[in-house]
């Protein structure tokens, strides 16, 4: 007798009639979250991404204007949510909350798939993520898409079992506020919903339940295709080309930061999607096939969808598929079960295995790098004298150096090469900054400036209009001190005047 005829259905068990308590299926996995969340949350200062958030709560109108609407959930919770305090923990605690709550809806779902016990496991798993940690702890929209997208999973597998008295359409209404919230929180977010048409396609269903699915996928289609009217297409166009060393990186920021332990995890997913094909196939119930595919299209569906949409537009970034964690933890669960279908002794030491693993991801993660922008502000701080002033590598730089800045105590304020203000409010937008070579050719008339940029992104192109001599215009300034958070990364040079021969 073959596996999946001695358990024909095994991962899409009923709904239990009384769900047990959140805290017993979601509780382990919250706390292990929160703990890890929040250990060293304030370590670091906030990098480029992150200081474009506060700047959009600063400029909160221009920025949803000039964005396109571009994360405009997020900006309108944070803004609220930093009116209490604007420093890097609290700003950050908005996503650890907002992601250690998206687990409560992951448990509920997984237990309706696979049971309590295995759904506390999914939890854990989940929890217990390399990519989920890291985007936890972030002042962006992450934390938030993976409530909005785990609401709309849970959301959309009620209205297709429709449960409960009457027709589901308090579901699939929920489902379509849902639908169209996604993509206003980050618009490749949207690939969440056309997976879950990619599933019912595949399952099959009645014209009822194809409108009212439809319905929400019109709303997340319409809304991404009004933001990228509005030049939302212009936001990620940094992204490289696809290459198969994209792909790579997606797969270890989706399972393991260890190759090993990444392979490993590729395996045990593998094991699952065969197993839970097989199940779909061998049960004639089409709720059972639904339920046993479902886990299969919330973690490898969007992600074939992300490297489709690379090849004509670059846009493959681990991140961006974040909300599909919960999936890829099901399919994790679904390889332990199929292994120990064949050997039942393997059970525990492949979940206690898979466990530490991921744990060690997470420590991985907390093992981080010395704090580079608070040593650059450090740097420039202590050693600033009246009359200096500072020049930028690039305009973006601004924003993160200035964040930084706010946490060093009695900071002068110093004039910023180039621009009508001084050092101070982190904004999104900086009007009458002047261009690059007009800001060198600028600072060429100044005894000191502190030269603040990230060489390793090229930040520093027109140093030589500083230093170097040419035809009829000889160097005007020496490097007078070097700081470095590593060779060819964040860079602090303190530029003094050259004295010219008489």
């Amino acid at each position: 007798m073959t596996a999946t005829q001695a358990r024909p259905v095994p991962t899409a068990a009923p709904a239990p009639a009384r769900p047990a308590p959140w805290w017993r299926t979601a509780g382990p996995a919250m706390a292990v979250g929160l703990v890890s969340a929040l250990w060293g949350l304030g370590r670091m200062q906030l990098w480029l991404d992150e200081a474009y958030s506060l700047g959009a709560v600063h400029q909160l109108p221009r920025s949803l204007r000039e964005t396109s609407g571009t994360m405009a959930t997020y900006y309108l919770l944070l803004s609220a949510w930093t009116s209490v305090s604007e420093s890097v923990v609290w700003m950050r605690s908005l996503s650890v909350a907002l992601a250690v709550g998206s687990l409560l809806l992951t448990a509920r779902l997984a237990e309706r798939l696979v049971g309590e016990r295995r759904a506390r496991l999914v939890t854990v798993l989940t929890a217990l993520s390399f990519l989920w940690l890291v985007y936890a702890r972030e002042a962006r929209s992450y934390g938030l898409v993976l409530v909005l997208s785990g609401a709309s999973w849970l959301v959309f597998e009620r209205a297709v079992a429709g449960d409960g008295p009457g027709p589901p359409r308090r579901w699939w209404a929920l489902h379509t506020v849902l639908a169209v919230l996604l993509p206003l929180t980050h618009g490749l977010s949207t690939l969440q919903v056309l997976a879950q048409v990619a599933l019912l396609a595949v399952v099959g269903a009645d014209r009822a339940t194809w409108l009212r699915l439809l319905r929400g996928v019109g709303g997340a289609l319409g809304v991404t295709a009004v933001l990228l009217s509005g030049g939302a297409n212009q936001v990620g166009d940094w992204v490289a080309p696809l290459s198969a060393t994209q792909v790579g990186v997606a797969v270890n920021m989706l399972t393991s930061p260890f190759p090993i332990g990444a392979l490993a995890m590729l395996v045990l997913a593998g094991a699952g999607v065969r197993r839970s094909i097989g199940i779909a196939r061998s049960t004639p119930d089409r709720l059972a096939r639904f339920h046993a595919l479902l886990p299969i299209a919330w973690a490898v569906v969007p992600l074939l969808l992300l490297v489709a949409l690379s090849v004509a537009r670059p846009s493959l970034v681990p991140r961006y598929v974040l909300g599909s964690i919960p999936g890829i933890a099901l399919l994790l669960i679904a390889g332990v079960d199929a292994l120990a279908e064949r050997r039942p002794s393997w059970r525990t030491p492949v979940v206690v295995g898979l466990v530490v693993l991921m744990a060690a991801g997470h420590l991985h993660t907390h093992r981080a790098a010395d704090d580079a922008w608070s040593g650059a502000t450090e740097t420039v701080a202590e050693g600033a004298r009246e009359g200096d002033e500072v020049l930028f590598g690039a305009v973006a730089t601004r924003p993160v150096f200035e964040a930084a800045w706010r946490a060093v105590e009695d900071a002068p304020a110093l004039p910023v090469v180039g621009s009508p203000r001084p050092l101070g409010r982190v904004l999104r937008f900086d009007d009458g900054t002047a261009e690059d070579r007009d800001r060198w050719l600028a600072a060429r008339d100044l005894d000191r400036v502190w030269l603040v940029a990230d060489v390793g992104r090229g930040e520093a192109p027109l140093l030589d209009l500083l230093l170097e001599d040419a035809p009829g215009r000889p160097a005007s300034h020496v490097i007078a001190e070097r700081w470095e958070a590593a060779p060819g990364g964040i860079t602090v040079l303190l530029l003094e005047r050259r004295q010219l021969d008489s």
